[in-house]
């Protein structure tokens, strides 16, 4: 929506950030400089774009008008709308609470000004459904809450500390704690949502409002060429492994002394036998970038990780921090993409010679399952194991069915066997060390991909031409390599059985 203009988008695939700007630029025939904030589904706040970050369909942009004078009111919003319906784009914002001139470019210097922070006035129309709990705030109710908060936090500072945005908004479940109460949700996870949809709001505002105070400027760290987030559109060579995060910038709101504290309470909350599990997530999020300049510039050992972060020992940290490298899930990678492929791979592997026996045991175990769920997961597991034969590798340098004392120096999935024919979970090891354990088979595959963008290992020789059908097939990592001539010989007789 432009003024009154309210237009639908028709994109084709997923757009990156440079080339929605242009879109919008031409669709709305604007002529100022403007910026583009996406919807975030997750946390039901705009944020800003990040360079190079792809976008799906079905999502809602933000255009922001900036004008001389930075101006943020109501009239410089404009949503754009992508393959979605414009009556979602409609309710208009209320009036935003301005702050005073001496707010804008200084802050006070009281270091423990959170004590005795007083939660800023809402409108009387935001107040009424905090304090009865509905009907629920609407997008621009919340958005005029956030900025209010943001007003008012910046007298004292554009850079809460972790500990300072929690106090803020237990202040605000305190105040209003019909906000806390929300279905499914356990106060902790609601506490969460608020925290980093605040820590959004100052991270956009700074670059947005008041990017050229000198307090922000001060604190703008110089971009290395290597932060794959800042490679610009006209990069002739893909991102490393062709991920946009593989190494990303620290954000803004984190420091050395913050990223430790959040190390230490990770290890800390570990030893606990009810741990917080959406503050475990959080603070991994905020670690992302150290863990990832520790892996890949400093290449530590995969020991040396797991005693720094325990958690990415397990396997839902791991799935996690694979789509915080690549924005996409991995398991959804994985069943999308089998779902498009296994039956023309089972196809194409019994027109092989020679099969090993574990193979040709899944192919045959297909038909054996009635109900047709139970068969499509039976045919995911032939194809993912079928792979290797296909591109002339061997299984066994990929599933192992020795025992876990066993020394293994390739990363592997482990079959543990309870008795002499049942397997009773899946263990992954890289450089023979544990990884996790897993109860299924697609669990355990997911995580042992995973593992080679998550500790930065190159791919064995002995299983080479298999990883790279997977990373290309399966999880449509394009890295700008060549692909190899016997993948692409094979990449074509399944496409012919399917």
């Amino acid at each position: 929506m432009y003024g009154n203009e309210n237009k639908k988008i028709e994109r084709e695939g997923s757009n990156t950030k440079e080339q929605l700007e242009v879109k919008a630029s031409e669709v709305f025939q604007l002529k100022e400089k403007f910026k583009l904030q996406c919807w975030d589904r997750s946390f039901e706040e705009w944020r800003d774009l990040e360079p190079q970050e792809a976008f799906p369909t079905n999502t809602k942009f933000l255009i922001i008008l900036l004008s001389a004078s930075q101006c943020t009111s109501s009239s410089n919003r404009c949503p754009l709308a992508s393959d979605v319906s414009p009556s979602l784009l409609t309710d208009p914002p209320p009036n935003l609470p301005t702050s005073s001139a001496s707010t804008i470019f200084s802050t006070r210097t009281d270091s423990n000004w959170d004590l005795h922070f007083q939660l800023p006035e809402f409108s009387s129309a935001i107040v009424d459904k905090l304090q009865t709990g509905s009907p629920p705030l609407k997008e621009a109710e919340r958005s005029a809450m956030l900025e209010a908060i943001y007003n008012a936090v910046k007298v004292y500072t554009y850079y809460p500390k972790t500990m300072q945005y929690e106090r803020i908004i237990q202040k605000l479940f305190k105040v209003y704690p019909k906000l806390a109460n929300q279905p499914n949700m356990s106060t902790g996870d609601v506490q969460s949502i608020w925290k980093i949809r605040l820590q959004y709001k100052f991270s956009n505002a700074r670059k947005r409002e008041d990017s050229s105070l000198p307090v922000v400027q001060s604190r703008k760290r110089v971009r290395p060429s290597l932060h794959l987030s800042q490679v610009p559109a006209a990069r002739k060579t893909p991102p490393q492994w062709g991920m946009i995060n593989y190494l990303p910038q620290r954000q803004e709101s984190e420091d050395d002394k913050s990223i430790e504290s959040h190390i230490q309470w990770l290890r800390r909350e570990n030893t606990k036998k009810k741990p917080h599990y959406s503050r475990v997530t959080e603070a991994m999020s905020a670690t992302f970038s150290d863990r990832r300049q520790l892996i890949v510039k400093e290449g530590v050992s995969v020991k040396q990780v797991q005693e720094l972060y325990p958690w990415l020992f397990d396997e839902d940290e791991i799935i996690l921090e694979f789509q915080r490298i690549g924005s996409s899930s991995i398991t959804d990678l994985i069943r999308d993409g089998f779902t498009k492929y296994a039956d023309a791979i089972v196809t194409t592997v019994k027109n092989k010679k020679s099969r090993p026996n574990l193979v040709d045991k899944a192919i045959g175990d297909i038909l054996k399952y009635k109900d047709e769920s139970t068969r499509h997961e039976a045919t995911k597991y032939a194809a993912v194991i079928a792979v290797p034969t296909l591109v002339n590798e061997k299984l066994e340098n990929m599933l192992s069915v020795v025992d876990e004392t066993h020394e293994v120096k390739l990363p592997v999935i482990m079959e543990m066997f309870e008795g002499e024919e049942e397997v009773s979970s899946y263990t992954v090891k890289v450089d023979g060390f544990k990884v996790t354990e897993s109860s299924n088979f697609m669990s355990a595959f997911a995580v042992y991909l995973a593992t080679f963008y998550i500790f930065n290992l190159v791919y064995p020789t002995a299983l080479k031409k298999t990883l790279n059908f997977y990373q290309r097939m399966i999880l449509n990592i394009q890295d700008g390599l060549p692909v190899d001539k016997t993948v692409m010989r094979v990449v074509e007789k399944i496409n012919m059985n399917m």
